[in-house]
């Protein structure tokens, strides 16, 4: 009779429990410093769908990717960003956030400004690429409060 016919069950299942026991961690551990893949895939294709949709094409952007910061405040919008340096206006980072229910893509108010002494600044002021309608990420974490 063949060794190879007859496997123990009872090793394979301390070998399935290992792998989880060191898998579930490693997952989690991976979520928590990267993101949660599903709403890095579902922020980077709105907000670039937005942003075609107001005129912007990559050629217009410096850089332009998924951020996992979460300025919002609020369980209704998914954690991560999506950030924006656009060409001609290389100083200012914008950054965009993406509600869950029903994926509508606000821009934050507040953007990060590179000030000449290379120091970093946040400031709500108007700027060359702010939308008509953004958030305040303040409004909205007082918003989640109630």
């Amino acid at each position: 009779m063949n060794h190879h016919a007859k496997r123990n069950p009872a090793i394979f299942i301390i070998g399935l429990v290992i792998m989880i026991i060191l898998l579930v961690p490693i997952s989690w551990v991976y979520i928590i410093s990267d993101g949660h893949p599903y709403s890095m895939f579902l922020i980077n294709k709105t907000a670039t769908a937005h942003l075609e949709d107001r005129g912007y094409s990559k050629d217009d952007m410096f850089e332009s990717h998924y951020v996992h910061e979460n300025n919002m405040g609020n369980n209704n919008y998914c954690k991560g960003q999506y950030m924006v340096v656009f060409q001609d206006e290389l100083d200012v980072v914008y950054y965009y956030g993406v509600t869950k229910d029903n994926h509508e893509v606000v821009q934050l108010a507040e953007k990060e400004i590179t000030l000449e002494n290379e120091e970093i600044e946040f400031t709500s002021k108007h700027t060359k690429h702010t939308e008509e309608h953004c958030v305040e990420s303040k409004e909205v974490v007082s918003q989640s409060h109630h």
